[in-house]
């Protein structure tokens, strides 16, 4: 069967993860890539496609009111609202999965459906127009890789390290995302799958072979990865800086590269506490073991907060009292983190990505080098950028002045950023 042309195909997006190999607080869905959250990398090329009709977003209960919140705060625009719709996930991918292709029922005029993994953040145009291609002729399809590396097979336990003999590699496809099919006929499979027991699939082109349906490959791209492991995140970071450079220098206009929103703008802060006794010492995102910590209404992350203000400074944006007042309650004892990420979302939505931060501190104790390759793994992670662009200096001041006097501590940070390609940049 043909499927007809026009807004024909949805996308069921499994978002549903806790992210526990990425060991961060929140679901790798959320966390940030560029300023903006891993899964709305993914969501952009499907919003962008004029042969998508919907799109289903599984995810757990406990997310759904932030991820509502993140598509409206991105992307404002009713029409693209109306096409995005959000809904509790399974316990498992594949139950997700089934849920979101079971509530395309809604939708009379989606005769085809892809799955795709929300961190999966560079899909690029053309494996998605090969994609839509094979549906619309209403095949079922799934996007992979060839191997290029030798494949050896070892003995069949898990821990043995001797190895058996070599695979013929030219046979071997190392699985993507998008998969897909026509809509009946992934009900089909979905049905099949329900009356022998709900067997266990590690993706949808095994359900859609196990039920009996041909499979077409489509060739994917090495760039779309699936972020899972930290070092992953550290790739996707190098990969969308080079990417967002490549787009600003690639202008159709060169002269572009030279006007107001062209230029990298600069912005610099400094940020006081006061030690005081009973409380943490927290600098630059990391706890830091001292008799005294540093006082104020949230962590007193003086380091952060400086930070804070270079990158509002950058950007014409005040400081981080005007965006966080510490008359509100809200942020008492707030971990500086925080402040830090939803900056950096702030940046992304005027048009600027963080590209590098030179921070001062200036203190008698506690000693900060030995933290210093900590905090610019932390920071480097929030702001999307790679370590060796996050500078931490420390220096004392001579016994002079409050800090000399060890009464408290001081930080100074300068910021630049870049214009990003998907914003206003004004």
């Amino acid at each position: 069967m043909i499927l007809k042309k026009g807004r024909t195909v949805a996308v069921v997006m499994a978002a549903g993860g806790r992210g526990t190999r990425m060991g961060a607080d929140l679901p790798k869905q959320f966390i940030l890539l560029g300023g903006k959250p891993l899964f709305l990398h993914a969501l952009q090329a499907f919003l962008e496609h004029p042969a998508i009709g919907v799109i289903v977003l599984g995810t757990p209960a406990e997310f759904m009111e932030k991820t509502a919140d993140l598509v409206r705060q991105f992307y404002p625009s009713s029409a693209i609202l109306e096409k995005v719709r959000i809904f509790e996930g399974g316990a498992r991918r594949q139950d997700t999965v089934a849920k979101g292709v079971r509530l395309l029922s809604a939708f009379p005029d989606i005769l085809g459906v892809m799955v795709h993994d929300a961190a999966r953040p560079f899909l690029s145009r053309p494996v998605l127009d090969r994609s839509v291609e094979v549906l619309q002729e209403g095949k079922a399809f799934g996007v992979g890789i060839p191997v290029s590396d030798t494949l050896w097979e070892k003995d069949g336990t898990s821990e043995a390290t001797v190895l058996s003999g070599i695979i013929q590699r030219e046979k071997i496809i190392r699985a993507q995302t998008p998969q897909g099919s026509p809509v009946d006929m992934f009900l089909n499979a979905l049905d099949q799958a329900e009356k022998t027991g709900d067997p266990e699939f590690t993706d949808e082109a095994s359900l859609l072979l196990w039920a009996g349906f041909s499979v077409h490959i489509v060739i994917g791209e090495e760039s779309n990865r699936k972020i899972t492991t930290p070092a992953d995140l550290t790739w996707a970071e190098e990969w969308i800086k080079i990417r967002k450079r490549n787009e600003w220098m690639e202008k159709e206009r060169p002269e572009e590269q030279f006007s107001r929103r062209g230029w990298p703008r600069i912005g610099q802060g400094i940020d006081v506490h006061p030690f005081e006794e009973g409380r943490e010492l927290w600098l630059g995102g990391v706890k830091i073991p001292h008799s005294r910590g540093l006082a104020g209404h949230s962590d007193a992350d003086a380091v952060i907060h400086a930070l804070c203000d270079a990158l509002l400074g950058a950007v014409g944006e005040g400081d981080i009292g005007r965006h966080f007042p510490p008359s509100d309650d809200r942020y008492k004892g707030k971990n500086s983190r925080y402040f830090l990420e939803e900056i950096v979302v702030l940046l992304g939505q005027k048009g600027y990505l963080p590209h590098q931060v030179d921070l001062t501190i200036v203190a008698e104790r506690p000693k900060i080098t030995p933290y210093a390759p900590k905090m610019q793994e932390v920071l480097s992670r929030i702001l999307g950028i790679a370590p060796g662009d996050v500078s931490i200096k420390a220096t004392t001041s001579e016994k002079l002045g409050f800090t000399g006097r060890e009464e408290g501590l001081m930080a100074m940070a300068v910021a630049t950023v870049i214009p990003s390609s998907e914003g206003s940049g004004t």
